[in-house]
């Protein structure tokens, strides 16, 4: 068919953080010179995207599409979803980008112990969800973190993004970041296990399942027992 291998949606948080992440290593590919043209293009790229063309910097989610097969067979199913994007209000973003994109899905396992250093705790989780609840999902996970977060003492905004990874005729994998300051926190993993308790509760609420494809685990068998019941078999046998 006319679709591509893979396609991979990021928030905006995402799309600004992969976009500042790529512009050192871009740039040092092309030596001096390219340090030089692209400190001056880059600008001038986002003034175009914002004032010219209308796009709210603060509001782009991008798309990373994967092509695979033979070259007319790869210029077809780019020409279909340019259409696509263009009628819907996308704009293509070029093969640069894309790769951009694909690298920070690598990058945020490292991330995190990044972010350990500066006083930042954080971590993912994935679950599918029918296409009817991913963007609800999304939305309840920000405005539940943000609320439960101020309530716990977390005294910075927590940092909360979604990313689709897998996308399906009835649905998609959705993965979710959560990070907190945690330095000024008395009991931070505490703190932190109830964040991430009250996400998973939004998401199950919008018609999420425990998990996509990372298993159960013990930070997701209440979760789990709520839908098989207590009782179950094959739970208590297992243990």
């Amino acid at each position: 068919g006319e679709l591509p291998a893979s396609i991979r949606l990021v928030d905006n948080f995402q799309f600004k953080f992969a976009v500042s992440l790529g512009e050192d290593a871009a740039a040092a590919k092309r030596g001096p010179l390219g340090r030089l043209s692209r400190s001056v293009l880059d600008p001038l790229k986002k003034t175009l995207i914002t004032r010219v063309m209308g796009y709210d910097w603060d509001q782009i989610a991008a798309v990373t599409a994967l092509f695979e097969g033979g070259k007319e067979e790869v210029r077809r199913q780019q020409k279909t979803l340019t259409q696509v994007a263009r009628s819907h209000g996308g704009l293509p973003g070029g093969g640069e980008n894309g790769s951009r994109g694909y690298a920070l899905t690598f990058m945020i396992a490292y991330i995190r112990d990044l972010g350990l250093d500066h006083g930042w705790m954080g971590e993912s989780f994935e679950m599918s969800l029918p296409w009817s609840g991913v963007l609800k999902s999304c939305e309840r996970v920000v405005e539940r973190v943000k609320r439960d977060s101020q309530r716990e003492g977390v005294k910075l905004p927590p940092v909360i993004s979604c990313r689709v990874t897998q996308s399906y005729s009835w649905g998609a994998c959705v993965y979710f970041y959560i990070a907190i300051r945690f330095v000024e926190l008395a009991e931070p993993l505490k703190v932190f296990h109830r964040l991430e308790e009250a996400a998973r509760e939004e998401v199950s609420a919008c018609g999420g399942s425990i998990s996509h494809h990372h298993g159960i685990g013990k930070s997701r068998r209440p979760f789990y027992r709520d839908r098989a019941g207590g009782g179950n078999s094959a739970d208590t046998g297992l243990r």
